[in-house]
């Protein structure tokens, strides 16, 4: 994406927040046209919300559901008030929020025989990880890595997050991976 499709998505972001926010009646999404065609284009997205470097809501679409602009404008306003490890953002809280766009690639499954196998194919920082048993999924966006930059841990907290053991990423034969590349933005 170019610099003004990355702001407009910001833009999007941002407007749909403060429309829900100060419930606002009318919130108009841009048109589509020849230049932003692709915008319209189904794809995953994950919207992040942080404040004084703090995580303050993430939430996210794995799946290309929505076309990207209607995916950005859902996912930030449920990152803004409906994100259940956080209370709704508040009016004081809205100016001091900073944006952050992750645009999903499609995921593929990771096929691999062992343990130490599956840390040898994944791609520490680059890949976002889905790990899923039966009913059981969840997800860590590459920027994870930075906080949980060994393998294991990842991988043991991925379980987690999972409502999993911490070890059944090693343990279950049945254990599913799929990795999948973002493309990251953010307010300045």
């Amino acid at each position: 994406m170019n610099d003004k499709d990355k702001a407009l998505l910001l833009d999007v972001a941002r407007r749909s927040i403060k429309s829900h926010l100060y419930e606002e009646e009318h919130f108009s999404m841009p048109k589509q046209s020849d230049h932003n065609v692709h915008l319209w284009e189904k794809k995953g997205c994950f919207v992040t919300l942080t404040s004084s470097d703090q995580l303050r809501g993430c939430i996210g679409t794995i799946e290309p559901i929505y076309a990207l602009i209607k995916s950005v404008h859902l996912n930030a306003i449920n990152a803004a008030f409906y994100d259940p490890r956080f209370f709704p953002l508040s009016v004081e809280e809205y100016p001091d929020v900073c944006i952050e766009i992750s645009v999903l690639t499609v995921p593929a499954e990771l096929h691999y025989s062992t343990p130490d196998d599956l840390l040898s194919r994944v791609k520490p920082g680059v890949d976002g990880i889905i790990l899923q048993l039966n009913h059981h999924r969840a997800t860590f966006l590459p920027q994870v890595w930075e906080e949980l930059s060994n393998p294991e841990d990842f991988f043991n907290q991925l379980s987690c997050k999972a409502g999993l053991d911490p070890n059944d990423w090693k343990n279950n034969p049945n254990m599913k991976i799929f990795t999948y590349q973002v493309e990251k933005f953010a307010e300045e």
